[in-house]
Formats: C-alpha cells, sequence, structure tokens
C-alpha cells in the first residue's frame, strides 16, 4: 500500500521494478518485432485474416484424418497436415 506523504511507501520501490521491467520487455519485444510494428491496420487485418483461414483448414484437415479409415489416404492427409503446420509457423511464432 502506498500512502504519499506519510512513511509507508515501502512497495514504491517494488512497484517502480515491476513497471521498469515491463518496460524493458516492451522494448526488447519491439526491437524483435520491427517489422510487424510497421504494419498498417489494413495489413494486419489481412494478416490474421488469412491466418484464421488457415487454421480453419488445419482444424477440418484434422477431422479428415481422424475420420479416415484407410491408411494410405491417412498418410496422404497427414502429409497435408504437415505442410499445412510449415505453413502456419512463421505466422504463429511472431
Amino acid at each position: 500500500m502506498i500512502r504519499f506523504g506519510t512513511k509507508l511507501t515501502r512497495s514504491a520501490p517494488s512497484l517502480f521494478r515491476v513497471f521498469r521491467g515491463l518496460n524493458s520487455e516492451w522494448t526488447r519485444l519491439r526491437q524483435e518485432l520491427p517489422s510487424r510494428m510497421a504494419e498498417s491496420l489494413a495489413e494486419q487485418v489481412t494478416r490474421f485474416m488469412a491466418l484464421a483461414a488457415k487454421k480453419k483448414g488445419r482444424k477440418q484437415l484434422e477431422t479428415r484424418l481422424t475420420q479416415e479409415k484407410q491408411f494410405n489416404r491417412k498418410v496422404a492427409l497427414n502429409g497435408e497436415l504437415r505442410t499445412l503446420d510449415r505453413e502456419l509457423q512463421p505466422w504463429v511464432n511472431f
């Protein structure tokens, strides 16, 4: 509890450390992602919509894989799923 004007300001230094830590984390993230920080809102919306469509396709492919009975078809679907995962990897790990 912080009370200004009294001697009960013990938590103020710890709050300062927390804020400083958050600021350093934000600065680190901003340096790691310079290209995404410069994106316009329209580009971000387009990217998120494309990502949502790819995730939906992946979910449908997983459903088809679990419902398929024949092994050779499962192998083909699993290959498609791995290809889709490779396409999604750079989008998910920002």
